[in-house]
């Protein structure tokens, strides 16, 4: 079950509230192909938890046809799946596929990432890239991964994941040097409703001593089981 979520803003002016960080060690989940071992799988993985998505070796079924004759692109794909109070972060190594545009949109063969439920989500990635970026972050704990082609690859893509605790930190300060930062709170794609099990924590820090912390509650609906603390 899904429930409308909250949105608030928060402009730091005290420190208020100090982080005492959980550790959890991070384990390496072998290296595994998108096309052979992921394929149309579901995943999952503790907080702390990594891994390798690869796609090498791959031959297209369609590529010998002209363009005309060719079907829709082939797919294959993978859902990860973590806590409730966790979330993917995704950096890729390396990326080849290439465009076939002109203003770098992804026609060809690409990488579709995106979160169930949430179609503003879907973000396409191709082109060519060599240096390692951190490229997409989820706000749920669901994120399918999917490959769209119609040719052959030897080495397309190279790619991390990394399951994360949904604790996210905001620090400033309202000085002369440091203007007052402000910034919004809010369920994952409010105004669209959360998942019923979803849970976050939100540290608001000010670097001043003498400040204060204020929050002005915009819009809420949350289900009678959720709360704010």
């Amino acid at each position: 079950m899904y429930w409308l979520g909250l949105k608030l803003r928060g402009f730091v002016v005290m420190n208020s509230l100090i982080l005492f960080p959980l550790f959890v060690p991070s384990k390496l989940v072998p290296e595994k192909d998108i096309c052979q071992e992921m394929n149309g799988k579901k995943q999952y993985f503790e907080a702390g938890q990594k891994g390798i998505i690869t796609l090498v070796n791959l031959t297209s079924e369609t590529e010998h046809l002209s363009a005309s004759r060719q079907n829709a692109p082939q797919r294959c794909s993978v859902e990860l799946i973590t806590c409730p109070s966790c979330h993917f972060v995704i950096t890729f190594h390396y990326l080849n596929l290439p465009t076939c545009s002109d203003d770098d949109s992804c026609w060809c063969d690409y990488i579709q990432i995106h979160e169930p439920y949430y179609r503003q989500s879907r973000q396409k990635f191709c082109g060519i890239s060599t240096h390692p970026s951190t490229r997409f972050e989820s706000l749920s704990k669901l994120l399918v991964i999917d490959l769209f082609y119609s040719f052959s690859h030897t080495s397309a893509f190279k790619l991390e994941f990394k399951a994360a605790d949904n604790s996210y930190v905001y620090e400033g300060s309202d000085t002369l040097y440091l203007p007052s930062m402000t910034g919004y709170i809010e369920s994952p794609f409010f105004p669209d409703r959360y998942p019923s099990d979803y849970s976050a924590e939100y540290i608001i820090r000010n670097l001043e001593n003498d400040g204060f912390i204020q929050l002005v509650f915009f819009d809420f609906l949350l289900s009678p089981w959720s709360f704010i603390e």
